[in-house]
């Protein structure tokens, strides 16, 4: 009888533990997608806003260099 009872609360503890180390498991590897997920969305968002402030950067650059053009030509 405390064979059975010793078996059974062994295989209740291994199943027990079992299941918390899989749901761990399962939780990393969920938060490690979503991880990835946003980094890449991040990435891809921050070269898209790179590349739509390079026109107007250049804009500005051009700009800027008439005007010193013009200050220089009025010395």
């Amino acid at each position: 009888m405390n064979q059975r009872v010793l078996a059974l609360c062994a295989l209740a503890l291994a199943v027990l533990f079992g299941c918390a180390k899989q749901s761990e498991v399962d939780n990393l590897q969920n938060q490690i997608n979503e991880l990835k997920s946003d980094k890449i969305a991040s990435i891809d968002t921050q070269i898209a806003s790179i590349r739509a402030s390079i026109g107007s950067l250049e804009t500005i650059d051009t700009e800027l260099r008439g005007y010193i053009t013009t200050l220089q030509q009025q010395k």
